[in-house]
């Protein structure tokens, strides 16, 4: 804590004295935005909280990752739980506690997968990252399911003109080594193209908490420990865009990624194998009649391996079960925008989506087979109305999604078979802005709307462990959840130097998804996806950013946050709880300093206060404070070099109950451009 005082007392007074010095040269800040509205058009008339990473901050920050650049964004959680051998990152915003509640985008296309409700931002190279667009606040009244919390919209670059391409390679801590070969160009004028491979192998850390196996008894804590492994991982990742110029105004584009993990999860018997390919089509047309349409098919295949429970003295000493989970989903999307005289543009859509999932586990210590599987349709249509009357601006929007859940059924080869009941339902989720530009300087914004979820198919149909020790089990019953969220903001601007902005929000969350705890066997606990009654998350973010040189980017923000479990009926033991992994208090501050001549330096600090890791509210995790640093320059003009310290001061803390992070890593890498 002292430390972070001293950082943000260090930032205050860095910010006070650039207030008064004399800037030599100016910065934009304005910035545009197409994901709040499908549209083009100025951050500053958004109906909602954005914030715009573009492409120069992208490469000034050696990011290997993508979550890596949300890590210092107001209202942006970002839980990676076990360092580099998570093979995926938790994105959640505005204290919707399950990734579900973010729609992540990739050009427009949602990689959240119909299967958990989460994304995987892994599979995007940052090296073809042009830009991302963070919306926060619900936005279903657009993009239907998942679009609670906000949008984040990550939106590649364009090929090149002539051939580029890059070699580059790392090493780290824990005999870490990662790969990349990209190349990027345009073959007669039209047709553009990118290619990219990255290959990770990492021997990984022992990442299980002391205090989590000192809760085991005496024989258990002996068993763990003489199974513990360290995490290593070994990935494969394969990204390609073709681009055609159909005319100046209209494009046609082709994007694939391959993505291969297999991981440890700590323990001898207990690993992870992913595969995942990613198609996806798209057309744009620019003009008058603004037409974006895609195509998507997802294919995936998951398969966990999970070692002996703890039963007749026997634990973790063998392979006691083989989960294998093929997923299958596909969707498209089409929309047209159009002004209406010179006041209105409006928008119409359609949107569908199907998905289908088996989950299949074997029991290699008995003879048992089960397989569970189920099968979701999604369809809407959406409408947005623009009206732009001078200070004042308006956005009306509304959609209507329809869903069907059937060919629901649970097979088991020791015991009876089931056959659930087909669902569907429709939904309408509406929404109000209002931007008003109360001064050229001064912006004021609001929002009310209403946002939902429809349950994704392992939530409904799944049994698996994760992380290893907690099984969650499937609830074919699971009704869908809806909130009514509100916004108000003012942003103020300082020359094109200084932004501020301070927004508050509120979230009535009904019939919210949650995993119950439900009972404990053979030292292992289980937990059933349930509908909580009555939940609220509301808050408040600060922003201050501040340029006074294109060369020096400085910022600070804080968000204040409380979640609470306001009605329960199935469990009041749980009312007044907050939710699962949910801080009150996030601060991130720091800076970029960018010299050609010299080397280009990032330095960030964030601090997290306390939480919990139980909706019972007994798991706390104790506040943290973390200092990052990456530092590159350009040794020659083809050749990059950087080196990246995480954790400065190699203060470990809990991701979650069981699991700590890997304290102070360190990464050097060297980059060849041709």
């Amino acid at each position: 804590m002292k430390r972070f005082k001293f950082v943000l007392c260090l930032l205050i007074l860095i910010f006070t004295f650039a207030s008064v010095a004399q800037a030599k040269e100016a910065v934009e800040l304005e910035k545009t935005v197409v994901t709040a509205t499908r549209t083009e058009k100025a951050v500053k008339d958004a109906p909602a909280s954005v914030t715009i990473i573009t492409k120069e901050e992208i490469e000034a920050t050696s990011a290997r990752y993508v979550d890596d650049l949300l890590r210092d964004i107001v209202g942006v959680d970002v839980k990676r739980p076990r360092g580099i051998s998570s093979s995926c990152t938790h994105i959640r915003l505005r204290g919707f506690s399950h990734p579900r509640g973010t729609l992540l985008l990739r050009d427009g296309i949602p990689i959240n997968r119909i299967a958990c409700g989460g994304g995987k931002l892994n599979e995007i190279p940052v090296e073809f990252v042009g830009r991302i667009e963070v919306v926060r606040g619900i936005n279903s009244s657009l993009y239907g399911t998942s679009a609670m919390g906000g949008v984040i919209n990550i939106i590649t670059k364009k090929p090149e003109k002539e051939l580029k391409g890059t070699v580059e390679g790392s090493y780290g801590t824990f005999n870490t080594w990662n790969s990349g070969v990209t190349l990027s160009g345009t073959a007669k004028e039209k047709l553009g193209y990118q290619l990219y491979y990255n290959h990770l192998e990492t021997d990984g850390y022992n990442p299980w908490s002391d205090s989590f196996i000192a809760t085991k008894p005496a024989w258990v804590q002996k068993k763990f420990r003489e199974a513990i492994v360290d995490q290593d991982r070994n990935a494969d990742n394969v990204f390609a865009k073709l681009t055609y110029e159909i005319d100046s105004s209209s494009t046609l584009g082709f994007a694939y990624s391959y993505w291969d993990d297999d991981i440890s999860n700590g323990r001898k018997y207990n690993y992870n194998e992913f595969e995942r390919n990613r198609t996806s089509l798209t057309y744009e047309k620019q003009g008058k009649l603004n037409i974006s349409a895609n195509l998507y098919y997802l294919d995936e295949d998951f398969e966990f391996t999970y070692d002996r429970k703890p039963s007749a003295g026997n634990a973790f000493d063998t392979i006691e079960m083989i989960s294998k989970i093929p997923v299958d989903d596909i969707g498209g999307m089409m929309s047209i925008s159009f002004p209406i005289k010179k006041a209105h543009l409006l928008t119409v859509g359609t949107d569908h989506r199907l998905g289908k999932m088996e989950n299949k586990c074997d029991w290699q210590i008995s003879a048992r087979k089960t397989r569970t599987e189920g099968k979701q349709y999604r369809g809407a249509f959406f409408v947005q109305d623009e009206i732009d009357t001078g200070r004042f601006l308006t956005t009306l929007s509304a959609r209507v999604d329809w869903y069907k859940i059937y060919d629901g059924s649970f097979y088991d080869s020791t015991g009876p078979s089931e056959k659930y009941s087909d669902k569907s339902g429709e939904e309408f989720n509406p929404k109000f802005g209002l931007v008003y530009h109360l001064t050229d300087s001064t912006t004021l914004r609001g929002s009310v709307g209403r946002a939902s979820n429809i349950p994704y198919l392992y939530s409904l149909y799944g049994t698996w462990e994760c992380p290893p020790g907690k099984f969650n089990e499937g609830n074919p019953d699971l009704d869908l959840e809806y909130t009514i969220g509100y916004e108000a903001g003012i942003e103020q601007r300082f020359g094109n130097q200084v932004m501020l902005r301070m927004t508050g929000f509120y979230n009535d969350i009904n019939d919210w998804m949650a995993r119950i705890y439900n009972k404990t066997q053979a030292g292992v606990k289980y937990y059933r996806w349930e509908n909580v009654d009555k939940v609220e998350t509301s808050g408040i973010e600060l922003e201050a950013e501040y340029r006074p040189v294109a060369s020096l980017k400085l910022y600070a923000n804080y968000g204040y946050l409380d979640t609470k479990i306001r009605e329960y009926k199935d469990g009041p033991q749980l009312e007044g709880n907050r939710l699962i992994d949910q801080p009150r208090h996030r601060f991130n501050a720091g800076f970029t300093y960018t010299n050609p001549d010299l080397f280009t330096i990032n330095l960030r600090q964030r601090y997290v206060s306390d939480r919990y890791d139980d909706m019972e509210n007994t798991q706390k995790l104790d506040e943290y404070a973390t200092f990052d640093v990456k530092i590159s320059r350009d040794i020659t003009k083809f050749i990059k070099a950087s080196l990246e310290v995480e954790d400065i001061f190699n203060k470990t803390w809990q991701e979650s109950y069981q699991w700590e992070t890997p304290g102070r890593m360190i990464f050097g890498r060297v980059k060849v451009m041709f």
